[in-house]
């Protein structure tokens, strides 16, 4: 069993201006009631946010943006569910179950956070702030789970097409688990994000967008724009992952949204 606090070799410059991945985080486990999740965490003196990978990553994801955030920063980088050093226990992998993990990873660090979430991440998001549970904003880049792009998917026929290549992507990095991926995509169509959900949202919200992204076409940005007061940045050439292919532009809007 894993437990909350384990770590490995914690080496920090305090004259160091940004964050550097490798050396300026602490490795640790905390216990949920689906299994441990695995975190990296730099202690930082100002806001608070924690970094939600998308479907099949892990919290290396997010190394290339850390050299572009300040170190004041307090960091947590989380392994989802069935993803990186976490556990993956033999069960339904929805939107939901991740959904209340991160409500008792949350709770149990006691956290008063900003959550960004890319793709898998920021559908987990949304529906997180949805349900009133506590945070002080969030951002998601490049999200998944809007009801209206699974309902295009499956009037033009193609999604069954691109499940199976979410699949296949999916597997082919990072070593993830067969039973883990086919969990979560086939149980995509659940909990989408719809009028209800954007309407629920009551926090801070930034979107970002890649203005070419080949997953997610930009055109769905406009409906993470329901979430009241919301606002969207679009990364000229981002793709589907502006926080690797443009991340310092994507590290200024996160910093121009906290503060």
């Amino acid at each position: 069993m894993r437990w909350a606090g384990v770590s490995t070799s914690f080496q920090r410059s305090q004259r160091r201006e940004f964050v550097d991945y490798d050396n300026d985080f602490e490795d640790g486990y905390q216990e949920t009631s689906f299994g441990a999740m695995h975190f990296k965490h730099h202690k930082g003196s100002s806001n608070t946010i924690m970094f939600l990978h998308g479907l099949g990553g892990n919290t290396k994801a997010f190394a290339r943006l850390m050299g572009y955030l300040p170190s004041d920063l307090d960091i947590y980088i989380i392994d989802l569910l069935g993803h990186g050093l976490s556990e993956a226990p033999q069960i339904d992998y929805t939107v939901t179950v991740q959904v209340k993990a991160l409500r008792e990873f949350i709770s149990a660090k006691n956290l008063d956070c900003y959550i960004f979430g890319h793709s898998y991440g920021g559908w987990i998001s949304v529906l997180y702030a949805a349900g009133g549970y506590p945070c002080k904003g969030i951002i998601v880049e490049d999200s998944a789970g809007s009801a209206k792009r699974l309902e295009d998917s499956k009037s033009s026929g193609t999604s069954d097409i691109e499940g199976a290549q979410l699949i296949k992507d999916a597997l082919a990095i990072n070593g993830n688990k067969d039973y883990v991926i086919r969990s979560l995509v086939g149980n995509s169509g659940i909990s989408t994000l719809s009028t209800q959900e954007f309407g629920a949202v009551s926090v801070p919200t930034l979107i970002i967008w890649g203005s070419d992204d080949p997953v997610v076409n930009i055109r769905y940005a406009s409906e993470f724009g329901r979430i009241r007061g919301s606002r969207t940045e679009i990364i000229v050439g981002g793709k589907h992952y502006p926080h690797y292919t443009k991340p310092e532009e994507v590290a200024k809007a996160i910093m121009g949204f906290i503060s």
